[in-house]
């Protein structure tokens, strides 16, 4: 293969939305002030640090100017990682998705993941581009005193996976299709949680830097989270496939892929955590594994609203894709696109997660899975609310309001049910005249926000326990019941896409053989 040869192939395989975007932000000046403004703030914070901090060799202030630096230069790159960048790449993104500015290549041969990817990596090489600015100045600072070289390339480290996380999301949060307004407070809440987390980031490198939380724990830490951050990266580009996939194709199959990627990666990384504990000397094995049970939980709940709110029918362009095979066919129907489908897969996974940390209390392992039972049992009780809420939504739009509402919307639906659990027992709570908390809370089972409060407050032997247990128990029961003929019409209609023959008109049969054949007819004046 020659070198010109290998260029084409390369330039072929470059992703073009990428060229796209990178060509914009080229021609535009914006970006070259805005890293030369950058530079020079560079310049300016460190020339007035060693202008103004003294060169004494017992002077404290001396000895701590390279971790002043570091704090200042942290506080503006941190925000600019997490803040500008996806911001720039959600106002791309929704401005190409909005119903009045359709852009051509979301009706291009290009791939949808092609898309997100082009996406993600024109808004990286600009991230690239300003840390490249950055990271020198930051490095430098060692030379002052006052940081350690390890903390400073920590620090660095967490700052790109905060970029890749808020860079996706905000790709996530471009992509949906919805009305300026509802698309505005949409990402009006996910840059909001943006925010509080870039918050809780920097306080926590700025009490890494000023040595207060860096111990021999934080580089394990580091590890688990660069795994956690990159996992949740691969869910969220699967979700932004999904909603700019077309509605007719088989959209929900990347994620679910991605779910189970995400669930099976994330299992093995807590086993070899747990294996390597004893030997390297790790000992936050219980927090590790509280929070694999919580962010597993919390996605599986997640997702189990959005299956709720998946088409009941397979239309012709997934039958034509569905296995004959029994085996595989059954397979598919947990994978593929639909709400049973989505339902039963999403329950699945929740069981497992719940034996898998039942099964490591045991001490064979010598875990202290005990001390976890509390936050166990309130993710489990959310999780149970979740399934009641969405589910109970799911069959009163199917059994009275499959006309009325779209499945994509059985979501506002679960909401009023929500709604009415929360403030109706409230409402017969004041009529009845309920002022004791005990009674209060008795009525309050409905809510689950009161009944993830009353574990703790009361735990697990009170009477109000063992009553949550039973009324979300017979919910559970009536909505498997309801639920049978939901499922077994979805599971009828899941097969393979077969030919009909075309119907012929009895009376074609009676004519001749030339009158019957659309070609011998004449037009008439020949």
């Amino acid at each position: 293969m020659t070198l010109t040869t290998f260029i084409d192939r390369l330039d072929d395989w470059i992703n073009p939305i990428a060229v796209k975007e990178l060509r914009q932000v080229v021609k535009s000046r914006l970006v070259t002030v805005i890293l030369m403004v950058f530079l020079f703030l560079m310049l300016f914070v460190m020339g007035i640090n060693l202008l103004f901090t003294q060169s004494s060799v017992g002077d404290p202030r001396g000895m701590a100017g390279g971790r002043s630096v570091f704090i200042a230069f942290q506080t503006i790159l941190l925000p600019t990682l997490m803040l500008v960048i996806p911001i720039y790449a959600a106002a791309r993104m929704s401005s190409e998705r909005s119903e009045t500015n359709v852009d051509l290549l979301f009706i291009s041969a290009l791939s949808p993941s092609s898309i997100i990817l082009g996406k993600f990596v024109a808004a990286l090489m600009i991230a690239i581009l300003i840390f490249s600015i950055f990271a020198p100045f930051m490095l430098f600072t060692y030379l002052l005193r006052g940081v350690d070289l390890s903390m400073i390339i920590y620090v660095l480290i967490v700052d790109i996976m905060a970029m890749l996380g808020a860079t996706i999301f905000a790709l996530f949060l471009g992509s949906i299709s919805c009305g300026r307004g509802l698309k505005i407070f949409v990402n009006l809440v996910g840059f909001y949680g943006v925010f509080n987390i870039w918050i809780v980031l920097m306080t926590y490198t700025n009490m890494v830097i000023s040595g207060e939380f860096f111990g021999s724990d934080e580089w394990s830490f580091l590890v688990l989270g660069t795994v956690w951050a990159l996992l949740e990266c691969f869910l969220l580009y699967s979700y932004a496939i999904a909603l700019i996939s077309s509605p007719s194709s088989n959209r929900m199959l990347p994620v679910r892929l991605a779910q189970l990627s995400f669930w099976f990666m994330s299992i093995l990384v807590l086993f070899v955590y747990i294996l390597l504990s004893p030997v390297l000397g790790f000992s936050q094995v219980r927090l590790v594994i509280g929070f694999w049970f919580g962010i597993n939980m919390f996605h599986l709940s997640i997702y189990y609203v959005i299956a709720t709110c998946e088409r009941t029918e397979c239309g012709p362009r997934i039958a034509r894709t569905i296995p004959k095979n029994q085996l595989w066919r059954t397979l598919g129907f947990l994978l593929y696109t639909g709400s049973a489908g989505g339902v039963l897969f999403t329950l699945i996974f929740m069981v497992l997660t719940l034996f898998i940390v039942f099964l490591l209390q045991y001490e064979m392992f010598g875990l202290p899975i005990k001390d976890l039972i509390d936050f166990i049992a309130i993710w489990s009780i959310i999780a149970v609310y979740t399934i009641c809420y969405c589910q109970s939504a799911a069959l009163i739009r199917y059994y009275f309001l499959k006309n009325q509402i779209n499945p994509a919307y059985t979501w506002v639906l679960g909401l009023v049910l929500l709604a009415i659990g929360i403030f109706v027992p409230s409402v017969f709570a004041i009529i009845f005249n309920i002022s004791t908390n005990y009674e209060f809370s008795m009525w309050m089972i409905p809510n689950p926000f009161i009944a993830v409060i009353t574990i703790p407050k009361y735990g697990f032997d009170h009477i109000i326990w063992y009553l949550m247990l039973l009324f979300l128990v017979i919910w559970l029961a009536l909505l498997a019941l309801a639920s049978i003929p939901w499922l077994r019409v979805q599971i009828k209609q899941f097969v393979p896409f077969t030919k009909k023959p075309i119907l012929v008109p009895q009376w074609m049969d009676a004519l001749p053989v030339e009158d019957a054949d659309p070609t011998s007819i004449k037009p008439e004046g020949t």
